[in-house]
């Protein structure tokens, strides 16, 4: 399956947006996967943005990454505290056009068994990620939205199991 396409061509099959958006997220929900690895699947002609919130949030661009060295960072600062499961997919990504910048968007739900690498506690989170691709169907952004809770959100995590070694409680919100 080609892993790029071009937008003045016939537009890419249910199929080949499947395979694309799977192996993208296959290989940023892959643990020992290098941050230079997954900006390969990012676009090199848009500026690219990651943002990861939680249903409800009040600011969302807080947890806005733009820019090639932010989204580095955050692909590094998940490899330095998180190890997870593979990516479970629920949903066929959905595919439409948005003209206004040629690009291909499409949604789709799934759900990742995050562990603390401090711990070992786990915690399972359900989101939905909005994934905007440019003509050669690589990631100019990516929005991933929680959908299982503030607590179970990545960038609001807080390891339960360091609160223990600190206080000597836990606050209990975490599995």
């Amino acid at each position: 399956m080609p892993t790029s396409f071009d937008m003045d061509a016939l537009p890419p099959s249910s199929s080949q947006l499947s395979s694309v958006v799977e192996r993208l997220l296959e290989k940023l929900f892959t643990p020992n996967t290098s941050s230079n690895e997954r900006l390969s699947y990012f676009s090199k002609s848009h500026s690219i943005t990651i943002q990861h919130s939680y249903e409800g949030c009040p600011s969302p661009s807080m947890y806005r990454f733009t820019g090639v060295n932010a989204v580095r960072s955050y692909f590094d600062l998940i490899a330095t505290h998180y190890d997870c499961t593979p990516l479970r997919l629920h949903s066929v990504p959905i595919r439409t056009r948005t003209t206004e910048e040629a690009t291909w968007q499409t949604f789709i739900e799934a759900t990742v068994l995050w562990t603390w690498k401090s711990s070992g506690l786990t915690w399972q989170e359900d989101f939905i990620c909005t994934l905007d691709l440019d003509a050669g169907l690589k990631v100019a952004s990516l929005v991933i939205l929680t959908t299982s809770g503030e607590d179970t959100c990545l960038m609001r995590a807080v390891d339960p199991g360091r609160q223990v070694a600190f206080t000597g409680q836990s606050n209990g919100r975490r599995r």
